[in-house]
C-alpha cells in the first residue's frame, strides 16, 4: 500500500486510532518491534502490538513505522515509549 499526501495520512491515523480503541479494551497486550535499514539508507522502526481478548482471541495490529536517527536501544527505546505514551497505551503496571 502506497501512502501518500494529506488525505492518506489521515486515513492511516485513523486506521492506527480505531485499533488502538479495540486494544485499549483488551485485557493483555505485548510489542513487536523490528528495525531495519532501508536501500535508501533509512534506520525505521516498526511498531506491532499482539492483544488478546476475553475469549483468548489473538490480534495483531501495526501502529507505525517510525524514522530514528540510530540504530542504539536509547533511540529505540525512546521511539517505542514515546509511541506508547502519543496512543495512550498503558504499561505502569506491568
Amino acid at each position: 500500500m502506497k501512502i501518500s499526501g494529506h488525505s492518506s495520512l489521515n486515513k492511516a491515523e485513523i486506521l492506527v486510532l480505531r485499533s488502538l480503541s479495540k486494544i485499549s479494551n483488551r485485557k493483555w497486550f505485548s510489542l513487536i518491534c523490528d528495525e531495519t535499514i532501508d536501500e535508501s539508507t533509512l534506520e525505521q522502526l516498526n511498531i506491532t502490538v499482539r492483544s488478546v481478548n476475553n475469549n483468548y482471541n489473538v490480534f495483531e495490529d501495526v501502529i507505525g513505522l517510525y524514522e530514528i536517527s540510530r540504530q542504539n536501544a536509547p533511540t529505540i527505546v525512546e521511539a517505542i515509549l514515546d509511541t506508547l505514551t502519543r496512543y495512550g497505551l498503558d504499561i505502569g503496571e506491568f
